[in-house]
């Protein structure tokens, strides 16, 4: 019931171009890794990297390390989808250490 209700909120705040806040509340519940909410990740993903603004990218980094931390428990560490939530969170990083 409550990844319906994240899903819904994410899709209207994601059309509204807020991506910090969709990655804060996400965040706030545990991040879930299922695969509807896949695309949800990989969009907040995609456009914060593209700001590259710090606070946002620090907020991205907390998002993906808890995403990441979820699918090792789901998935191989050489499937697709955790390798590439591991390489934004790598990218990301590398981006705050900069």
């Amino acid at each position: 019931m409550l990844n319906t209700y994240l899903m819904k909120f994410s899709k209207a705040h994601l059309e509204q171009g807020q991506y910090k806040e969709t990655a804060r509340v996400l965040l706030r519940y545990n991040c879930p890794a299922i695969q509807q909410m896949l695309p949800v990740f990989k969009t907040i993903a995609i456009e914060v990297l593209a700001m590259d603004n710090i606070v946002e990218l620090g907020v991205l980094r907390d998002m993906l390390s808890k995403l990441v931390e979820n699918l090792e428990q789901q998935v191989a560490k050489n499937n697709p989808i955790y390798v590439e939530f591991m390489r934004y969170l790598v990218i990301t990083h590398l981006l705050l250490v900069k």
